[in-house]
C-alpha cells in the first residue's frame, strides 16, 4: 500500500553529505540520521525538491521504494520521523501538503546594489549607533569585543557628530562611550538630543561625580546610564570601600575573564547590592575559561533554538552586528570594529550603510566558512561573533555529531 511522508512547515531538514537532520524548534525535536541507504538519500532528495511540498511516497508493504529495498533502517527512520511529530505518514491519495521553513527575503542585497540603495529605505535598517568619544583615559583593547572606554589622542568632534546624529531617523538609539573624566561633551550632546533613546557607557575612571540633568532626550526624558567594569576594574573596586559608583547606573556590566574575576565581582554584588546587572564573558587569551562557560555543547545547541525566526535570521544576517554602526574618536565609521572603515562622519549615514550591505564587513557575516558549512548544526548556533575573531576558535565546542 502506497504511503507518503510529510513533513511538518515546522521541521527543519539539513542534509551534510551522507548525515542528516531533522530539527523542529517548536517541539524542541530532532533526529539524527545516515543518508548512506539509498532509499534514505532518495526519501530525503524528493522532500528536499519544492515541488513536492515537503512530501515523498512510499511503499513499506511491498519493501519496494523506488525499485531501491527498503531496510529496517528506512522503516526506523519513518517511525521516528512519526514518533517524534516532525511529521506525519498518510495515504498517498490524501491532499496533505506543508511547506519548508524557508526564510522569505524581501530585499535581496544583490538586487538593491543593481536599482540603487538609497530607493528601499536602508537608513531604517540602523538601529544603534555608537560613539566613542576618546580622550584622556586608560589604554585597553576590550573595545574589540564590546563597548567599552579606552583613551585615545584624538576626540570625537561634537559637530559633526551631531550633523551626522540629526540625519539619523527618530527611532535610531545613539550610545555614546565615555572614556574621560568629567567630560563637558556629555553635557552638550545631551543638550542637543530632543527626544531620542541615548545611553552612556562609562568604566570606573570616566564614571561622572553627579548625576547629569537629561531633561529634554530619551523616550521619558531619561538617559540610560551604563557602567562597565573590566577584570582589572573589578579587583580594584573590590578593595575600596565607597559604593558611590554602584548608586546611580541604571544597569552595571561585569567583564569576566576567569572564575576567580567571577567571585570577586559576586563579591561586588553582596556588598552594594546595585540592581540590574549582567556577567560578561570576555576573551583574555583564557581558552580554558571559554571552554568550560562559554563555548556551546552539542545539547546545548539542540536545546537553546526553540525559535523558528532565530534560526531564518542565522541564515540571513548577523544578530550581532546588524543594524548596529561604530563611530570611532578618529571619526571613521565601523560595523565591526575589528575591520576596516566604511568611511566616516563626513559621508551619510545612508552612504555608510550602503557600503555595509555592499561589503559585508560585519551586517550578514553567518556561519559559512569551511568547518560550520559542513556541520548539521550550522544554523543552530548562534551568529558569527568578536570573540571567535579575537580567538580563532569556533563557538562550539568540537560538536562531532554535527560534522
Amino acid at each position: 500500500m502506497e504511503k507518503k511522508l510529510v513533513l511538518s512547515s515546522d521541521s527543519f531538514l539539513w542534509r551534510k553529505g551522507k548525515r542528516g537532520l531533522i530539527f523542529n524548534p517548536k517541539l524542541g525535536a530532532h533526529l539524527r540520521f545516515s543518508t548512506m541507504n539509498p532509499a534514505m538519500d532518495e526519501l530525503c532528495s524528493l522532500l528536499e525538491d519544492p515541488i513536492n511540498l515537503y512530501t515523498a511516497k512510499f511503499n513499506l508493504y511491498t519493501a519496494k521504494f523506488d525499485s531501491d529495498e527498503i531496510e529496517d533502517e528506512f522503516r526506523a527512520f519513518v517511525t521516528s520521523v512519526e514518533g517524534l511529530r516532525l511529521g506525519k505518514v498518510v495515504q498517498s491519495e490524501e491532499k496533505i501538503l506543508a511547506l519548508p521553513p524557508t526564510p522569505f527575503v524581501i530585499n535581496h542585497v544583490e538586487r538593491m546594489k543593481e536599482r540603487g540603495m538609497e530607493q528601499f529605505g536602508i537608513q531604517d535598517y540602523l538601529s544603534i549607533l555608537t560613539l566613542y568619544l576618546g580622550g584622556a583615559g586608560e589604554k585597553n583593547e576590550w573595545y574589540r569585543q564590546i563597548d567599552y572606554p579606552f583613551g585615545s589622542k584624538e576626540k570625537l568632534d561634537v559637530s559633526k557628530a551631531l550633523l551626522f546624529i540629526g540625519q539619523l531617523n527618530r527611532n535610531t538609539t545613539v550610545c555614546f562611550v565615555v572614556a574621560e573624566a568629567d567630560d563637558g561633551r556629555v553635557s552638550e550632546f545631551i543638550s542637543h538630543l530632543d527626544r531620542r533613546s541615548v545611553s552612556f557607557v562609562f568604566n570606573p575612571e570616566s564614571y561622572p561625580k553627579s548625576p547629569f540633568s537629561c531633561s529634554g532626550c530619551g523616550q521619558k526624558g531619561q538617559c540610560k546610564f551604563i557602567l562597565r567594569l573590566s577584570p582589572e576594574d573589578i579587583d580594584r573596586e573590590l578593595n575600596r570601600e565607597s559604593d558611590f559608583l554602584f548608586e546611580h547606573p541604571d544597569h552595571i556590566d561585569f567583564l569576566v575573564d576567569s572564575p576567580g574575576i567571577l567571585q570577586k565581582a559576586e563579591a561586588l554584588l553582596d556588598r552594594f547590592r546595585p540592581g540590574n546587572h549582567a556577567f560578561i564573558p570576555v576573551w583574555n587569551d583564557n581558552p580554558l575559561f571559554f571552554a568550560e562557560n562559554v563555548r556551546l555543547r552539542e545539547e546545548e545547541i539542540l536545546s537553546s533554538n526553540r525559535n523558528k525566526r532565530k534560526i531564518h535570521l542565522h541564515q540571513l544576517l548577523n544578530i550581532n552586528y546588524w543594524g548596529q554602526l561604530t563611530v570611532m574618536p578618529d571619526g571613521q565609521v565601523y560595523s565591526d570594529v575589528n575591520k576596516s572603515p566604511l568611511g566616516s562622519l563626513d559621508d551619510s549615514p545612508v552612504e555608510i550603510i550602503a557600503n555595509e550591505l555592499a561589503l559585508n564587513r560585519a551586517w550578514r557575516r553567518i556561519r559559512e566558512q569551511d568547518k560550520c558549512a559542513e556541520c548539521l548544526y550550522q544554523w543552530l548556533c548562534p551568529s558569527p561573533s568578536a570573540f571567535e575573531q579575537l580567538s580563532g576558535m569556533s563557538v562550539c565546542n568540537d560538536v562531532t555529531s554535527g560534522l
